[in-house]
């Protein structure tokens, strides 16, 4: 077997409602608490057999070296992961195939002014696992941000 045989080749990136790439590779909105908008993903797959994926809202996370990263799907979500809803939560893709995805965004009436980044997982079902004394399961996956800036008086502090 050759390598495209067995690694998924699944890519996602943010488009409008037509399908048709967005000027970022993530979305950014302004709205006001108690809001709501859509946004759409297309999800392709690339490989040579098909693909089932799990598609999910996730919390983004501030790294312990800076900068943005996402939190597992099976973390718990407690800010912009729990604003999102997407159209679909599983997916299967033939090769060579592109689905739109579309997800809601419903900023809560009580969010707080500022940003807040969330953003749509998608990854396989399946995962590799290693073999031996030690087991390393390998999980790939896609992230689109979500970047909300919800209007409103703020108060700049560091927490």
């Amino acid at each position: 077997m050759s390598p495209d045989d067995t690694i998924d080749r699944i890519g996602a990136r943010a488009v409008d409602g037509n399908g048709k790439p967005i000027d970022t590779a993530y979305f950014v909105a302004e709205r006001n608490a108690g809001s709501k908008f859509v946004g759409h993903i297309a999800v392709s797959n690339d490989g040579k057999r098909f693909a089932r994926l799990y598609v999910d809202p996730v919390d983004a996370v501030t790294s312990t070296r800076g900068g943005t990263v996402f939190a597992s799907r099976d973390a718990p979500k407690k800010e912009v992961g729990t604003w999102i809803t997407p159209s679909k939560r599983l997916l299967r893709l033939d090769p060579g195939d592109t689905k739109i995805v579309s997800f809601e965004v419903r900023v809560p009436d009580d969010a707080r002014p500022g940003d807040h980044v969330g953003g749509v997982t998608v990854q396989p079902l399946r995962t590799d696992t290693s073999g031996g004394q030690f087991t390393i399961t390998q999980v790939l996956r896609v992230a689109i941000a979500t970047q909300i800036k919800v209007r409103g008086k703020t108060t700049e502090q560091l927490n």
